[in-house]
């Protein structure tokens, strides 16, 4: 007895994806982050081992340059790959990279009723 061939489903590209051009990374317009108004903003690398500046947005685009920490740049933009924040740096190197590896410049301290410590 031989069987048919499998039916296959037609794939939908779903938006973020290699098929839609962002291979899992969108832009921050597309996901609405609520902070662009405040952009350009200044910013220092906190990472422990810098900051890896990548040619694009995804996690998996090449790798431009390591900032080391403490060095000041430049947040043009932001945007998402999967459920990672991504920060577009325009100086010292044009370049995107991880934004919990930065510490946004003018943002409000925290306050002791929000748990900041007092001195």
């Amino acid at each position: 007895a031989v069987l048919p061939p499998p039916r296959r489903r037609k794939r939908v590209a779903k938006p973020g994806t290699a098929a839609t051009g962002g291979a899992g990374a969108t832009p921050s317009s597309a996901v609405g982050e609520p902070d662009e108004a405040s952009l350009p903003r200044d910013a220092v690398v906190r990472g422990k081992s810098g900051a890896m500046v990548r040619a694009g947005c995804a996690r998996a685009s090449d790798p431009l340059i390591t900032l080391p920490r403490g060095a000041r740049c430049v947040v043009e933009a932001r945007g998402r790959d999967g459920n990672a924040a991504r920060a577009r740096l325009s100086a010292p190197v044009a370049g995107w990279v991880t934004l919990k590896v930065l510490e946004l410049l003018g943002a409000a301290a925290p306050s002791a009723a929000a748990g900041g410590r007092r001195r």
